[in-house]
């Protein structure tokens, strides 16, 4: 039987205690580096992948499902060149236009008419500017010399010489008509687009009765009759 003496026993008491405390030192050493390690791994993947709000999120979805969609017609088109669209057949692989027609069409100047000239209506700016002649100079005539009264900085302006100009026919009026009233003006039209008609009631048609006024609509009637001498 063996025998130990006291303090050989507290040395080795102590060894064994030093021992376990290493180990226990060096599991806790690598318990935390394991942690760091793990917080450092996550910090890198969510700096590779940062996180979406709300909003970003929705836009990426839409992105994708348009993209996706961009595809599915691409792959349709691919898969079916021919398809109807508004009741025509395109295909979409081959040229749609081919040297021969399916239809002649012939254009006769006789069955349409003559071509009278190159003009403009005067509604509504002939009521406003009906007293100026060299507006009237300006787009009826070709003189090279032409100057607008209110911008004679401009210089002399060349004439675009218009050979038509459309009366525009008043349909306003303000006459009392007995039985009927009178009629009531819309707030949303302006008054230079107010033109006046010469037939203010419909009392009678002969021209000549008082239910006929023809000094309305001087502006327009002075201009007329200035364009008519010039063209």
């Amino acid at each position: 039987m063996a025998s130990y003496h006291p303090l050989d026993v507290d040395d080795r008491i102590a060894n064994d205690a030093s021992s376990e405390g290493s180990r226990k030192s060096r599991s806790s050493a690598r318990s935390r580096g394991s942690a760091a390690r793990d917080r450092s791994t996550r910090k890198s993947a969510s700096s590779c992948f940062p996180r979406l709000s709300f909003g970003g999120a929705c836009l990426l979805a839409v992105s994708m499902l348009f993209a996706f969609g961009a595809g599915c017609v691409l792959l349709y088109i691919k898969l079916f060149p021919i398809e109807k669209v508004h009741g025509f057949k395109i295909n979409f692989a081959k040229p749609r236009f081919t040297s021969s027609a399916n239809l002649t069409v012939t254009i006769s100047p006789n069955v349409y008419g003559t071509w009278s000239g190159w003009g403009t209506s005067l509604c509504w700016w002939a009521n406003v500017f009906g007293q100026r002649d060299d507006l009237a100079d300006l787009f009826f005539t070709l003189r090279d010399d032409v100057v607008l009264d209110d911008l004679p900085s401009a210089g002399a302006l060349p004439g675009l010489g218009l050979t038509v100009a459309r009366y525009n026919a008043g349909a306003h009026g303000r006459r009392h008509v007995d039985g009927v009233g009178e009629m009531q003006t819309s707030p949303n039209v302006p008054p230079f687009k107010q033109i006046q008609t010469f037939w203010q009631d419909p009392g009678s048609a002969d021209v000549n009765s008082p239910s006929w006024n023809w000094t309305v609509d001087q502006n327009q009637v002075e201009y007329e009759s200035y364009l008519r001498a010039l063209l």
